[in-house]
C-alpha cells in the first residue's frame, strides 16, 4: 500500500496497490515539483485538465506522481490570488510609510534597513527606492533654524504590485499531485489515474450518508471482526442502491424535461437521494372500509414516483380495499 503523508486518504485496491492519493501541497517535494513545471511540458489529460508524471521515493516508497493542471481550478483562483496580493501589497506599502520616517545616522545603516526590509517583500516591487542625505537643524536663541553640520539619512521609495507573486498564487492553486505506487503505465494510464482520483469524491460522499446519525449506523458498537465485516458490506450495499436510486431520479428528470425542488424550493434536476426521502416524510396512508387514500402527496412527489416505474407507483395511488 502506498505510504503518503498524513492527511491523504488510502482504500486498498488490488493486491500491493492502493487507490489513488492527494499528495499534500504542504510536502517541499510537492512545492518544488510543481514549481519546477511549466505548462509548455505539460500533455493534454481529458478535458480541461494537463499533466506530466514524476517518480518519487517519498516515504521510501517508489512512486508515481502525476503532476496535474486544472483549468477550471486556475480561473477559479485568479480572482482569490489577486485579492491576496493586493491585501500584501498594502500592508507592505503601510510598512514602508513607517520605515520612511525613521531617520538613521549612517548610510551603511539606512542601507541595510532597504535590504532587510525588500527580502520581506512578498505582494510588492519596486518601482523606485533610495537613500537620501537630510541635513540637521536646531533653533538658536533668535529662533532661526540652524545647520548643525551633522547628516541624517531617510529612506524613500515607491512600491508595485508584484505580478509575479499574482503568478506564483495562481500557479500554486491550479495544480495538484496524484499519487499511486502502480509504475507500469499499461496498467494504469495517467487519464484513468485521474479518474480515480476524481471518482472517490462521490464515494466519499455516499460514505459521510452512511455515518449520518439519521442512518443509525454510528449508534451500533460491534467487537466482532466478522461482524464488523458484516456490516461494512450492509452499507455498502445500501449505498450501492442509494447511489443508484438517485442516479435513476436524475436520469428520468433529465429525460423528461421535469425538475424537482431543493430546499429553497428553487427547480433542480439533480437533487440528492437523501432530499427526496426526507421530502417524502408526512405522507400517509388512510385505511377506510372501502377504500385506501394517500395523503399529502404533491405534484413533485408523483413526478419522481412515475419515474421510478409501475412498481412504485401502484404503492402511491389510492384504491379500493
Amino acid at each position: 500500500m502506498l505510504s503518503t503523508a498524513p492527511g491523504t486518504s488510502r482504500i486498498s485496491t488490488r493486491q500491493g496497490q492502493s487507490s489513488p492519493a492527494r499528495v499534500p501541497g504542504t510536502l517541499n517535494e510537492a512545492r518544488q515539483a510543481i514549481q519546477n513545471t511549466d505548462l509548455a511540458d505539460l500533455k493534454p489529460l481529458s478535458d480541461g485538465y494537463r499533466a506530466r508524471e514524476k517518480i518519487s521515493e517519498y516515504g521510501d516508497v517508489k512512486q508515481r506522481w502525476l503532476i496535474v493542471y486544472s483549468e477550471a481550478a486556475a480561473d477559479r483562483a485568479s480572482e482569490s490570488a489577486a485579492n491576496r496580493r493586493d491585501r500584501e501589497h498594502e500592508a507592505e506599502k503601510r510598512d514602508l510609510r513607517a520605515l520612511e520616517m525613521r531617520e538613521f545616522s549612517c548610510r551603511e545603516d539606512a542601507e541595510k534597513a532597504l535590504s532587510a526590509f525588500e527580502e520581506e517583500l512578498a505582494g510588492s516591487v519596486w518601482a523606485e527606492k533610495q537613500v537620501l542625505q537630510a541635513a540637521r537643524f536646531t533653533i538658536d536663541e533668535e529662533g532661526v533654524p540652524v545647520e548643525t553640520g551633522e547628516a541624517g539619512y531617510l529612506l524613500q521609495g515607491t512600491l508595485v504590485p508584484s505580478e509575479d507573486r499574482l503568478a506564483q498564487l495562481v500557479k500554486k492553486k491550479s495544480f495538484f499531485i496524484v499519487a499511486t505506487n502502480e509504475l507500469d503505465k499499461e496498467r494504469l494510464s495517467g487519464k484513468e489515474l485521474l479518474e480515480g482520483y476524481k471518482g472517490q469524491s462521490k464515494v466519499e460522499r455516499g460514505f459521510r450518508f452512511l455515518k449520518d446519525p439519521q442512518f443509525v449506523a454510528s449508534s451500533l458498537f460491534l467487537e466482532s471482526e466478522r461482524r464488523i465485516m458484516a456490516l461494512l458490506m450492509v452499507m455498502t450495499l445500501c449505498l450501492l442502491v442509494y447511489a443508484a436510486l438517485q442516479w435513476r431520479i436524475r436520469q428520468g428528470l433529465k429525460e423528461t424535461g421535469c425538475s424537482y425542488p431543493d430546499q429553497k424550493g428553487n427547480p433542480t434536476q439533480r437533487p440528492t437521494a437523501r432530499w427526496v426521502f426526507q421530502s417524502f416524510e408526512g405522507i400517509h396512508v388512510l385505511h377506510t372500509r372501502k377504500q385506501q387514500f394517500i395523503l399529502n402527496l404533491e405534484e413533485y412527489h408523483r413526478t419522481v414516483v412515475s419515474i421510478l416505474g409501475p412498481e412504485y407507483e401502484r404503492l402511491y395511488v389510492s384504491h379500493p380495499t
